[in-house]
């Protein structure tokens, strides 16, 4: 206050100071005296920091003396004289009016100066000179032209250079630009093209690190997603799942997993933050229940067991497949109303869109589609990889496939591209690994990666093999120049060349050939027997002959046998060998015994176990009387050759002397004294007949029952209070008995079926009739025409049976559940949980009667249908 009381009073006494007069400088101004004028202003100067009209005429005087003219320096005086008006009081200002100085004069001159300063960048016209403009003029009224001037220009830098750096500073300098969008966007692009150029995951990875944000993120993480799971394995998608659980596309690889998975409950435990788990969990749910179609309106639905329509009736048809049992498929190939065929799940989700003529599995999520003849690729979940275009696709690994158009065949991956032009004769996958591809005849290998990863090269040079065989475990076999080589699956030369190799008959060992010479190698490359020439192969070992010469080789290598004979061969699966020298037969036997057949024919071996030792035993015919002999197989006779039939088993010998057969033991003593005519060797049961009866011997308990039967007596399954029944005839009738109690033995039944099934049931044929009987408390059951058992387990069965004209049911837990009045029946479950379905047409009305019956007999669904719409849904 005391500073501006001051001013006053020097103004006061100074009224006519004259560098402070605006009138004044005007009056010099246009007389150009601005030399006088400074030198008034340079006097005054002490006053500079208190006068506003002081620094006012200052301001004038580098806007006016176009010696001196200066723009920013006038700006500095006028917005200090602007500042201590505003900070002057009325009567200060009131002084300052006096020298012709006001508010709004200062003003003017203000803005007469930001006005000229603009026009002057405006007449540059760049950035530089609007960013200095900016800079100097604060607060001009022109300010947001002059900004809008600098970002124009700026952002058209910027776009001249189009690189991602020049957006990017353009963005950091002038981010409120109104260009800053189109920056933006220009530079988000540029740093995507930039950084991703190489198309690798390491550079998609890294660019995704760097830009979290970025709005092409979905587009890199689909470019990774392909490249990851390019192997379309569950190796491959577990990896993406587990760098990328945040992308929308980890639900997809979730889902493929799904696909693959052969526990899917676990699965879906593994990853409970899938989108579409409390979906996929229900499904699974319901695919424990199987579903069968059924035909309402003409249209074809599904329902459960209990009846209950599962899948709405709206389509034409449904895979034949699941007519007879049913389907617990999760996926269901349906025909809709414009007879296209799709994929529907159990909730009826269109999983392939209806727009096929043919639908076929290949993979796991994977099908072929045929529209119009042509076919293509369709992967659930990811869409049509493959548009139908080729004559025929076979599968060669999930991401590979060959494709033939007319009568050639190139190789595509499920992007579209055609990894080998269709022009090879043939395709054949020999492993996972190896792909063989013939042109002109000839055949070339490649790994399925180098075949994914375009670095095979196709020229003629390439196919250089004329042949090819598949051995055990995608092992493979190639010939070059007349040659044969032994590749592993991963397309690995892996032996010598030969004129030949093959698989040996155990499966562990290969056969090489050169010239007439064969070696056996292992399946590591190591030589087991070489040098040898003509060679037979048996389940034990193998034989080499030369002239005739002849050695015997276990698998291993071991040589079990060499001789000089006309032939010689393993016998039966023993390590034992059978030679012959000038038409006479020997045995040698693993144990190192020769036995000489010299004076016997017509020889068998039998090998008997005696305390944990295995002893051979020779029936042979004796050549001088035409007998036969039991020998050891040292050839020493047990039992001299007197007998015209000889059979030798486990438990001793049957030989025919004279005109009957006795039973023996292995030292030629008699175990039943009696002959019988005949003496037949039945398990551990003999069975003795004479004068056209039957009789029995047990072995083991030496129960003996003289021929009395009218055929052989047989066990059965079944017990009555528990003791097993045996099955005998007698008088021309069948029964049942206890065979300690033949006493209380009948027989009143023409015939008698067993099921073997149970301990209770039996069908047995009186009156005209089968029936089913309960043996453990003598009751009928049933009673039919005919009967079938359509399924079994231990414990339980059901039959169809006719009666009269119609077909019923018969289960073994419910009984009696259909009743045979229908023209067909047929199970469509499972013998656990059957569901029934029978059938009766009614000619007056042309119409099906279709019931659906559980194993109660209860009906749970029921349809009348045309003949038309009944073969829509009949089991053939």
């Amino acid at each position: 206050m005391i500073k501006n009381i001051l001013i006053i009073i020097s103004l006061f006494v100074s009224t006519n100071i004259f560098g402070q007069n605006a009138r004044t400088f005007w009056k010099l101004s246009q007389k150009g005296e601005y030399d006088k004028i400074y030198k008034k202003l340079i006097k005054e100067t002490d006053d500079i920091n208190e006068s506003a009209s002081l620094n006012y005429i200052w301001g004038l005087y580098y806007i006016k003396n176009d010696e001196v003219y200066d723009l920013d320096t006038a700006y500095n005086y006028l917005q200090k004289a602007d500042t201590l008006w505003k900070q002057a009081d009325d009567e200060l200002k009131a002084k300052f009016t006096k020298f012709y100085v006001t508010n709004d004069s200062i003003k003017t001159w203000i803005t007469y100066v930001e006005a000229s300063a603009y026009r002057a960048a405006t007449k540059e016209m760049t950035e530089k000179a609007f960013i200095d403009y900016i800079n100097k003029y604060p607060h001009s009224l022109i300010l947001p032209k002059a900004i809008d001037k600098r970002d124009s220009l700026g952002f058209e830098i910027a776009r001249q250079s189009h690189t991602y750096a020049s957006y990017e500073l353009f963005l950091r300098s002038y981010p409120d630009a109104k260009q800053s969008q189109e920056a933006l966007s220009q530079y988000e692009k540029l740093v995507f093209q930039h950084k991703t150029k190489n198309a690798d995951e390491q550079s998609l990875r890294l660019f995704l690190m760097e830009h979290p944000d970025s709005p092409y993120k979905e587009k890199v993480e689909k470019e990774l997603y392909d490249i990851i799971t390019a192997y379309k394995t569950k190796i491959a998608y577990e990896h993406f799942i587990r760098d990328f659980s945040n992308s929308d596309l980890s639900n997809q690889a979730i889902f493929q997993l799904f696909l693959l998975s052969s526990n899917k409950d676990s699965l879906l435990q593994l990853y409970p933050q899938w989108e579409e788990y409390d979906y996929y969990k229900k499904l699974l749910q319901e695919s424990q229940f199987i579903k069968y179609p059924v035909s309402v309106n003409q249209k074809i639905g599904f329902i459960n067991v209990y009846g209950e329509m599962k899948i709405q009736p709206e389509y034409n048809n449904v895979d034949a497949s699941y007519m007879c049992n049913g389907t617990d498929k999760l996926f269901l190939s349906v025909t809709d109303s414009s007879n296209q065929i799709g994929l529907i799940d159990f909730t009826q989700k269109v999983m392939i869109p209806f727009e096929y003529d043919q639908i076929e599995k290949v993979y796991e999520g994977i099908y072929t589609i045929n529209k119009g003849n042509k076919i293509g690729l369709y992967a659930l979940g990811e869409g049509e990889w493959i548009p139908p275009t080729y004559d025929q696709i076979i599968p060669i690994s999930r991401r590979l496939y060959g494709v033939r158009m007319k009568s050639r065949w190139g190789i595509i991956s499920v992007d579209g591209e055609l990894k080998f032009p269709i022009e090879a004769g043939q395709l054949i996958t020999v492993s996972e690994n190896m792909i063989l591809v013939m042109k002109k005849g000839r055949w070339a290998q490649f790994s399925e990666s180098d075949v994914y990863n375009a670095t095979i090269a196709r020229d003629d040079s390439q196919f250089i093999y004329e042949g090819y065989k598949t051995i055990k475990d995608n092992w493979y076999i190639l010939q070059e120049n007349e040659k044969w080589t032994v590749f592993t699956p991963n397309g690995e030369k892996y032996t010598k060349d030969y004129d030949g190799i093959t698989d040996a008959l155990d499966k562990k060992h290969w056969w090489v050939n050169n010239d007439t010479t064969y070696t056996l190698l292992t399946y590591t490359n190591d030589i087991v027997v070489d040098s040898l020439h003509t060679v037979y192969e048996y389940p034990q070992g193998f034989i080499s002959k030369k002239g005739n010469e002849w050695d015997a080789y276990s698998w291993e290598g071991d040589s079990l046998y060499s001789i000089t004979a006309d032939t010689l061969f393993f016998y039966q699966n023993r390590n034992d060998l059978v030679y012959s020298q000038d038409k006479t037969v020997s045995f040698h036997f693993k144990n190192g015994s020769d036995c000489s057949l010299e004076k016997y024919s017509d020889w068998s071996v039998v090998y008997v176990t005696q305390e944990s030792d295995t002893v051979s035993y020779i029936a042979a015919k004796f050549k001088k009387n035409g007998k036969y002999a039991l020998l050891n197989e040292k050839g020493h006779q047990v039992m001299t050759p007197q007998f015209s039939r000889m059979e030798v088993f486990k438990h001793g010998v049957i030989a025919k002397y004279g005109s009957l057969e006795y039973y023996y033991n292995f030292k030629g003593d008699k175990i039943i004294p009696k002959g019988y005519e005949s003496i037949t060797v039945h398990g551990e049961y003999l069975h003795l007949y004479s004068k056209k009866k039957y009789g029995f011997y047990d072995v083991n308990s030496k129960l003996k029952i003289e021929p009395i039967f009218d055929a052989a007596i047989q066990p059965t399954t079944l017990t009555k209070k528990g003791v097993n029944l045996w099955l005998g005839s007698k008088g021309g009738k069948k029964g049942f008995f206890d065979i300690h109690k033949l006493n209380n033995a009948s027989f009143y039944y023409e015939d008698i079926q067993l099921l073997n099934m149970d301990t209770t049931s039996a069908f047995v044929f009186e009156d005209e009739q089968w029936k089913l009987l309960d043996v453990q408390h003598n009751t009928i059951k049933m009673s039919c025409d005919e009967y079938q058992v359509k399924e079994s387990n231990d414990s339980t069965f059901w039959l169809k049976y006719k009666k009269g004209n119609g077909f019923g049911v018969y289960h073994s837990v419910t009984g009696d559940i259909i009743y045979p009045e229908f023209q067909n029946v047929i199970n469509l479950g499972s013998l656990e949980v059957p569901l029934f379905m029978v059938n009766q047409f009614i000619h007056q009305a042309d119409l099906n009667i279709i019931l659906y019956l559980n194993k109660e007999g209860k009906v749970v669904y029921q349809s009348l249908l045309k003949p038309e719409s009944y073969k829509n849904i009949n089991c053939q």
